[in-house]
């Protein structure tokens, strides 16, 4: 059923929530191997990623893998998180990109902010959502 474009943005905002909400839950996990299989489950073989620069060109699971496998525990504190639907999902807000700033330490050492773009779509016949681009850049330490 199509919704009208106000139930569109009201249903994107709630689903973007959610899964900013999973998504840092999963990226903060303490155990390093919980953290790989949740973060990786987050993702499609094809999804393009750039962390800080350093992009998943060939092989974006297998970047993923390696990233998660070697980053140091994390504590994210999210600022503003902005989503939209995007054109292509016919009104049923299963296609959005979420804009988001915050703060983020590594090992509890001094925070950095940071700026994170993701494009995210609902799988046809899922419910899941799945990011099909990632980017995540620092802006600066605090």
């Amino acid at each position: 059923m199509r919704m009208s474009l106000e139930q569109e943005i009201l249903a994107v905002a709630q689903k973007a929530r959610a899964f900013a909400t999973q998504y840092y839950k999963a990226l903060d996990s303490e155990m390093p191997e919980e953290r790989l299989q949740s973060m990786t489950s987050l993702y499609v073989p094809q999804s393009v990623i750039s962390w800080n620069g350093h992009s998943s060109a060939t092989d974006p699971l297998g970047f993923l893998e390696q990233m998660f496998a070697q980053m140091p525990q994390t504590t994210h504190t999210l600022v503003t998180l902005d989503a939209h639907p995007l054109p292509g999902s016919d009104g049923k807000g299963d296609a959005f990109i979420i804009n988001i700033t915050g703060k983020v330490s590594y090992n509890n050492e001094a925070a950095k902010l940071f700026f994170q773009t993701m494009v995210v779509r609902q799988a046809p016949g899922d419910s899941k959502h799945y990011l099909v681009h990632d980017e995540f850049r620092w802006l600066a330490e605090r």
